[in-house]
């Protein structure tokens, strides 16, 4: 579903990476794969899987996150952002980090929701989606 998207040895970069399972297949693909989380117990994992080029421990609700600006063509993140209040600053970080500035897929576990925003500028634009009430 990626491939239209990602090349060889782009940079992508894994918010909240924890064991690797979401970047796993991108390593495959033969990305460079960067990883931020703030559990050393997970980045320990990851690193035993060799799914990432460079892992590094961080609190992902301080900013900025400890990368350049536009250095990654790609950005990730599965099941961590229900764990902010705010998103608007994770996204603005993302935003900054984000080469290509595309669609970012996310999603939350929370109500088992799922974001996709198209960031332009630091601003969220897009379509949220939810599972219905039961």
């Amino acid at each position: 579903m990626c491939n239209d998207y990602v090349s060889s040895h782009d940079f992508l970069l894994d918010v909240g990476i924890a064991t690797g399972l979401g970047s796993h297949l991108f390593t495959k693909a033969d990305l460079d794969v960067f990883g931020i989380d703030g559990s050393i117990e997970m980045l320990n994992i990851c690193k035993s899987k060799n799914i990432a080029k460079k892992l590094k421990h961080f609190d992902l609700q301080t900013s900025p996150l400890p990368y350049s600006n536009l250095f990654f063509n790609h950005v990730i993140s599965c099941g961590v952002y229900h764990f902010f209040n705010d998103l608007d600053s994770i996204l603005k970080e993302i935003s900054r980090l984000n080469l290509s500035n595309k669609i970012i897929p996310m999603q939350t576990i929370q109500s088992i929701q799922t974001e996709f925003f198209s960031i332009r500028g630091g601003r969220k634009t897009g379509c949220f989606f939810k599972q219905p009430s039961k």
